[in-house]
């Protein structure tokens, strides 16, 4: 097959609607939670567009407050002293 041809373009245009949903504020998305450092703490991976629309960076301190009432996270960026 040469790129080109109708099968090749009817190829991407399937592969590029079966991308990711994008994140958007108020609706649900699955996460997995995965075990990091031998089982001793766990890992969530959060979506890329919402680590853009904080404007956090790689390494950059945040902090978790846990809501055992409401079972929730709440993670915010660390305002140092």
């Amino acid at each position: 097959m040469s790129l080109g041809t109708r099968q090749d373009t009817s190829f991407l245009e399937y592969n590029s609607r079966m991308a990711r949903p994008k994140a958007t504020s108020g609706k649900k998305q699955v996460r997995k939670l995965t075990k990091v450092g031998g089982g001793a703490s766990y890992s969530l991976a959060l979506p890329v567009e919402i680590i853009r629309k904080f404007k956090w960076k790689e390494k950059q301190k945040l902090t978790v407050t846990v809501d055992l009432k409401n079972k929730k996270l709440i993670i915010r960026d660390w305002k140092g002293k």
